[in-house]
């Protein structure tokens, strides 16, 4: 998957499913390269640094997007054009929404507590440096 990330469009129901598709593969691929080829992926402490200070950003972020998604589920519904055929909200679209608004609030107090625990992390982080001691030494007499 390829796809060019811009802030300012255009944008479409396909684009934005795609950028959010590209947040749990991104996810997958730094576990796959930490896991698997963390010599690689990783050279220093500030990498892994650098890797939770943007972990900390997106986290800090998702909150934002889960208020935009409330208020546009909300506007959806008091316009009318949200119905529920089925399920536990069958014909209670208002409630379902309702709902939403609930569970994504205690997504964004989530969000804050990651974003809190890896700033905490990243505090640490920052003050380590490589020691020197994995590189190989030669004393000639």
């Amino acid at each position: 998957m390829q796809i060019t990330l811009d802030p300012g469009g255009p944008h479409s129901p396909a684009y934005t499913a795609e950028v959010a598709k590209a947040i749990p593969e991104a996810v997958r691929v730094l576990n796959h390269a930490t896991l698997n080829h963390p010599g690689e992926a990783l050279a220093f402490p500030a990498d892994a640094d650098t890797v939770i200070r943007a972990v900390a950003t997106a986290a800090q972020r998702l909150p934002q997007l889960f208020g935009q998604l409330c208020s546009w589920l909300a506007e959806e519904d008091l316009s009318g054009r949200t119905a529920l055929t089925y399920g536990e909200f069958s014909g209670e679209p208002a409630a379902a929404a309702a709902t939403v608004r609930a569970r994504l609030d205690d997504a964004s107090a989530a969000a804050h507590a990651l974003q809190s625990a890896l700033t905490a992390a990243a505090a640490v982080t920052a003050t380590i440096s490589a020691s020197g001691q994995g590189e190989q030494e030669t004393s000639d007499g």
